[in-house]
């Protein structure tokens, strides 16, 4: 056994084991100290320092402190003078045992480390070389593994590589392709390069419609360990898209494998079929007819929109629908009930087709129908029966319709009206009883002969406008003069209506009333309303005839001193006044002028005459009445303000009637203020909207109430003593028959304000309204 095992071993291989051995070792120095080495004078420390290291080194720390103890009683007791005494040792020999002591204390521990750590150090070194043995056979059975898996890999990608499965590796923590078979990558259009340069990842292949499909996907992978299977589409490196199938599952650590087939072609050839049935059902349920499928049972499968407008709630017609039982029908023509075998669609399931039938259903609403109904029998490549498709029209409103039409035409027939239908600048096709009556020819005598000649028709306007206004906008109304059979001429009301045929072909329903006996009662009305207007002027003038007196008072006096003038200059028969003598004759000549001015004025409003409208311009007419509603007013302290709008459009009216409504205003205001400490009196224009401008009349006086206000249009009620009560009246009557209306506010205490609307010509309704009457 060598000193360096020795060092290592725990205990040595004898009695007492370190101990002895130090011992041994201490006694040892002690003879060779006192018998071989007397003679020469070598300290404590030398002499036992060896001996303690060697016990410690060899039985570790506990035999180096029993070495220590040992050699400091036997330096005491045999080196120390006096010798072999168990006295105190002096001061010097104190000092050398104390340090004996200690050193060999430091020595023991010293020497216990380093022993410690020899034997800790091959007792690592035995486990490095049991694992580099153990490494060693590890490294040859991976190599060994490695080879059979090189070998595996190989076989498997060659079997990926020729398969027509695409197959991808990835890495689901960044969502990378570690890997993918040829197959994908020439399906795909990538390249080796992709991969390798990690530019393919799940949610850059994946469209952002698809996203939510690929995480769903990988939460359950997560919770399953496997993918799949479901579809999406994926990027293309030229950026197109193509449809796969997916499926894979878990290779551990994250890691999973996938495979895909190719679905393009499928899906195409599903979305053109969707395509196809979306197209088919667009049309059938565009249809307004019926269509549904019935089995070979007769059980109805398939049914459109429409068919619940025929036989109610279309779900509950396809639940419940059983053509092989009898359903409530009744063949309209008889009444009879209709069969199970005689239904249309019946009929078609046995391989008849049914190319128009008439039934009365009760479908499931339980509304009563009339149906136009069409079946034809579906059969497949070789022959074999599907079924039947039937088409349903719903008819009820169409029969209702020639019902009524046939009743129509009864009533239309025995109407009392004249009721005509004729081709548009062609001849008359139709002529009822009441036109017979009206006009005394028969139906056999005025159906193809032209209406205008035959009934010698005079309208109130061209033909060529009344036509023309049919064809923009379908119908006309008013008046024509015709003469019957007999040449008596009557005055009708005439509707013309105009009608389209589907080939373009243009009709006139024409309604003729008679209104002969109206006609005249009107033009004896207008007659008197003339009259009646007429004395209105003479009475507004007799209450002003002192005014107009004075009116022409002053420019006849005028005349006369400007005539006496030039009589006087021309007499005296100086050249030089001939200058002044002209001047006297043409102001003389401008004064003639002002009365006659005043006269024709008068003239003009007295005059009895027919009602005369034109296009007017509103404050043309005003300015010309308060000229004339003012004779006379001189002195009266009257203050007046004519308030003009600007821009006014013009009416449709009778100048001579207007006017006369704003004198009767003026007058009756004039009158109103005869006692009141303010006297104004205000006439303005403005255009109150687009289709109405108004004439107003206000004074100061002393106002009315409000009862006063709701009678004042009255016939016969007046507020001016003697008055007779006719002018507002006859006032109010002129401004309606213009198409406008005069009103009043009453303003207590305030004074009046009458206004007086009048329709703008653009609003007049037609052309007809402008016309000459023939009253």
């Amino acid at each position: 056994m060598t000193i360096r095992r020795l060092f290592q071993r725990r205990s040595l291989p004898f009695p007492g084991g370190a101990y002895t051995l130090g011992a041994v070792l201490i006694l040892s120095t002690l003879v060779l100290r006192t018998v071989l080495l007397h003679e020469y004078e070598i300290p404590i420390l030398v002499i036992f320092v060896p001996a303690i290291m060697a016990a410690a080194a060899l039985g570790g720390f506990w035999a180096g402190i029993f070495a220590t103890a040992l050699a400091s009683i036997g330096a005491d007791y045999f080196l120390l003078p006096p010798l072999f005494a168990w006295t105190l040792p002096s001061n010097n020999a104190a000092m050398d045992l104390a340090s004996l002591g200690v050193t060999g204390l430091v020595t023991a521990s010293i020497c216990a480390i380093l022993r410690s750590a020899i034997q800790q150090s091959e007792v690592a070194k035995a486990d490095l070389a049991e694992a580099l043995r153990a490494a060693d056979t590890l490294a040859l059975e991976q190599q060994k593994t490695e080879a059979a898996l090189r070998e595996s890999l190989e076989r498997l990608e060659k079997v990926l590589d020729n398969q027509t499965v695409g197959a991808m590796f990835w890495d689901l923590r960044t969502g990378a392709m570690v890997d993918a078979n040829a197959t994908f990558l020439d399906l795909m259009g990538y390249s080796r390069s992709d991969i390798e340069e990690r530019r393919l990842f799940w949610q850059k292949l994946t469209p952002p419609e698809y996203i939510d499909v690929s995480l769903a996907e990988i939460e359950k992978f997560q919770s399953t360990g496997r993918v799949g299977p479901y579809e999406k589409e994926y990027f293309c490196k030229d950026g197109s898209r193509k449809w796969l199938l997916f499926a894979g599952s878990s290779l551990g650590n994250n890691q999973c494998v996938e495979f895909c087939v190719d679905i393009s072609a499928r899906k195409k050839v599903e979305r053109e079929l969707v395509q196809s049935e979306t197209r088919l059902r667009a049309v059938l349920n565009s249809l307004p007819l019926a269509v549904f499928f019935a089995d070979t049972a007769g059980r109805v499968v398939e049914a459109n929109r429409s068919t619940r407008d025929v036989w109610g709630d279309a779900p509950m017609f396809v639940e419940m629908a059983d053509f092989s039982k009898e359903y409530k029908g009744w063949w309209p023509e008889t009444g009879e009930p209709v069969g199970s075998l005689d239904w249309p669609l019946s009929k078609a399931i046995q391989g008849e087709t049914v190319h128009d039938s008439i039934i009365e259903i009760e479908n499931f609403d339980g509304q009563r129908k009339c149906i136009r109904a069409f079946a034809t029998p579906v059969r497949g490549p070789n022959g074999e029966n599907f079924g039947a498709v039937a088409v349903n029209e719903d008819v009820t409103e169409r029969r209702l319709a020639e019902s009524a039409l046939k009743r129509q035409a009864n009533l239309l027939m025995q109407s009392f009206d004249a009721i005509v239908v004729w081709r548009l600048d062609g001849a008359i096709e139709w002529w009822n009883a009441g036109a017979e009556l009206l006009y005394g020819y028969s139906a056999g005598e005025a159906i193809g002969a032209g209406p205008h000649a035959l009934l010698e028709t005079v309208f109130p306007q061209p033909w060529a406008d009344i036509r023309r206004q049919l064809i923009e906008t379908g119908a006309w109304e008013g008046e024509l003069r015709q003469r019957t059979r007999d040449s008596k001429e009557v005055v009708v009301s005439a509707r013309k209506q105009l009608i389209r045929d589907s080939d373009g072909t243009m009709r006139i329903l024409e309604n003729n009333r008679d209104v002969t006996e109206r006609a005249r009662y009107e033009e004896h009305l207008h007659a008197m309303r003339n009259q009646l207007a007429h004395v209105g002027r003479l009475s507004e003038l007799a209450q002003v005839s002192a005014g107009i007196a004075h009116e022409l008072n002053q420019p006849l006096a005028a005349m006369m001193n400007y005539s006496n003038v030039a009589k006087r200059l021309i007499a005296s028969e100086d050249i030089s006044l001939l200058a002044r003598a002209r001047d006297a004759v043409a102001k003389a000549v401008d004064q003639a002028e002002r009365a006659g001015l005043i006269i024709r004025r008068m003239r003009g409003f007295i005059e009895k005459r027919e009602t005369n409208r034109s296009l007017e311009e509103v404050n043309a007419i005003v300015e010309e009445a308060v000229a004339l509603g003012l004779l006379g007013t001189q002195g009266d302290g009257i203050e007046m303000e004519l308030q003009l709008g600007a821009n006014l459009p013009q009416v449709y009216a009778d100048r001579v009637q207007i006017q006369q409504v704003i004198v009767n205003l003026m007058r009756n205001a004039i009158e109103a203020m005869a006692s009141s400490p303010e006297k104004k009196l205000k006439v303005s224009t403005a255009l109150r909207s687009k289709d109405k401008v108004v004439i107003a009349v206000r004074d100061t006086g002393p106002g009315f109430s409000k009862e006063i206000a709701d009678r004042i249009f009255m016939p016969f009620f007046t507020t001016k003593p003697g008055g007779m009560g006719i002018g507002l009246v006859i006032s109010h009557s002129i401004v309606e028959a213009h198409g406008g209306r005069l009103s009043v506010e009453a303003m207590p205490g305030m004074g009046a304000l009458f206004e007086c609307r009048l329709p703008t010509a653009s609003s007049v309704a037609s052309q007809a309204d402008q016309a000459p009457s023939w009253r």
